[in-house]
């Protein structure tokens, strides 16, 4: 016969022993957890792609009072150095110039999409590499320079098109000049303190690289010895596209007046720079149409001299409309200016 005290005992322990959790518990704790963990990813996605945008747009703001300075300086605004499409052969083919499409010429709505460049605002901002890239005298002269260039000339192109070269490459830059290796120089203006906001244009097996310090061949040169054409990236490492109101041939000072062309063109030309959402009451017309048969603009987008553009965090433009169902224009960043 059990006493008491045992009876009471065995009463308590049974009592405390601990009671498994079952599996549908489990499973309810792990989705939780699961659910928790996504909507930490999420949000912290979103504050990552919100600084990126915003350090993005910081960038931009510093290439948008760059360019107003060099105008100050120089007169214009820098030249579009193409080319911008296809495969070229070598990457200083991207540091020639691109003259400004015709809006005269039946296939001007489609070659004024294609005509900004993506190493015009290092090649004139900041300046860099050796004599020849930065209008310091012929192209044998591969004496390092520092950041600034001298002046760029009438043509935008250190005189290339005016000594003969019509595409303006850099071999005829101030070639056999002697006065220009002591001109005054000019800029930098711009100062990128990141250096992952600068990349490197190269051609890979018939494609289009950027290199980055750290990248296998960032610090190779070019196959004639001069350093390789550099681009400004956005924060996803993207190369970010710079735009000029197009101007009559070969006068980077001058303007379109009435009787000079059909229309006179401007950036609103460009679908991808018009905004992708646009406030009601602040639309405007504009001459072309887009594969939507959209013509919807703004005021300030119709009157800008140049214009930035960011691809974004999706890396893609749709260059064909301005409003685009898969929403590739929806997350890009567009400044324009003065």
């Amino acid at each position: 016969m059990r006493s008491q005290n045992s009876t009471s005992l065995f009463v308590d322990r049974k009592r405390i022993l601990p009671r498994a959790f079952t599996i549908v518990e489990l499973l309810i704790v792990v989705t939780v957890i699961l659910v928790l963990m996504s909507i930490l990813i999420v949000a912290l996605n979103a504050a990552s792609e919100s600084a990126q945008r915003a350090k993005t747009q910081s960038v931009m703001n510093a290439v948008h009072q760059g360019l107003i300075r060099f105008k100050d300086d120089i007169g214009y605004y820098p030249p579009v150095l193409s080319p911008l499409t296809g495969s070229p052969s070598y990457a200083d083919e991207f540091r020639q110039l691109s003259n400004p499409p015709d809006p005269g010429y039946l296939k001007y709505n489609n070659d004024i999409q294609t005509w900004y460049s993506i190493t015009s605002l290092a090649d004139y901002l900041i300046g860099y590499g050796n004599a020849q890239e930065d209008g310091q005298g012929h192209a044998n002269n591969a004496t390092l320079s520092g950041p600034g260039i001298r002046h760029p000339e009438t043509d935008g192109v250190w005189s290339a098109t005016i000594l003969g070269d019509a595409d303006g490459s850099r071999e005829w830059r101030n070639m056999g000049s002697t006065q220009a290796r002591t001109a005054k120089v000019y800029g930098p203006y711009l100062e990128l303190r990141d250096e992952r906001l600068l990349g490197r244009l190269t051609i890979q097996a018939g494609e289009r690289r950027i290199l980055f310090p750290g990248d296998i061949g960032y610090d190779d040169p070019e196959s004639d010895g001069s350093p390789r054409v550099m681009v400004i990236v956005d924060y996803w490492g993207q190369p970010l596209r710079y735009y000029r109101r197009p101007y009559p041939q070969g006068g980077l000072k001058m303007s379109y007046r009435s009787g000079m062309a059909a229309f006179v063109p401007s950036l609103s030309d460009v679908y991808a720079l018009r905004p992708f959402k646009i406030d009601a009451g602040s639309e405007l017309a504009a001459r072309t149409d887009d594969a939507n048969g959209d013509s919807t603009t703004t005021f300030s987008l119709q009157a800008a001299e140049f214009a930035i553009l960011s691809s974004g965090p999706d890396l893609t433009v749709d260059d064909t409309v301005r409003y685009d169902s898969q929403e590739f224009n929806k997350d890009n960043i567009v400044g324009v200016g003065p």
